[in-house]
């Protein structure tokens, strides 16, 4: 049996979310933890009769109990709520992991869906429908 796959993940920010999206059509047996009080993410599914996984450190913690994910036909969405661990801290991630080492040839940018600090105060816009469908219970079991 061979080791599962990294999964194709792309991912943009706004000043209080991460936006996770991994590029997988039809998922199946999709598990998703935010591990450790929200510093390490774990993912891991089925598609094309192929395993994905991943598992590494964010570059700083979320709220496993505010983020939500959604299961959809061509990918899984997440909206990770950020985790203000100090109140002077800059809430805009350089980058997704802690380390360099998955960037930038296994964690792409979103362009499509990045917004920079300073066009924060353009009109919110809808991230979409992250209440319905299910999704999984990010707090560790």
């Amino acid at each position: 049996m061979t080791a599962p796959a990294f999964p194709p993940l792309k991912w943009a920010q706004r000043p209080e979310h991460v936006l996770l999206t991994v590029a997988l059509q039809d998922a199946k047996d999709v598990h998703i933890q935010l591990l450790e009080e929200g510093k390490v993410f774990s993912f891991s599914c089925v598609a094309d009769d192929k395993s994905y996984a991943c598992s590494f450190e964010l570059f700083q913690p979320v709220e496993p109990e505010e983020s939500q994910s959604v299961v959809r036909p061509r990918q899984v969405e997440l909206k990770l709520k950020k985790k203000r661990v100090e109140e002077e801290e800059e809430l805009e991630w350089p980058r997704l992991s802690k380390t360099k080492k998955y960037q930038p040839q296994l964690i792409t940018i979103d362009w499509a869906r990045w917004k920079d600090a300073d066009d924060a105060g353009d009109e919110e816009e809808d991230l979409g429908d992250f209440g319905m469908g299910g999704g999984d219970d990010f707090t560790e079991k």
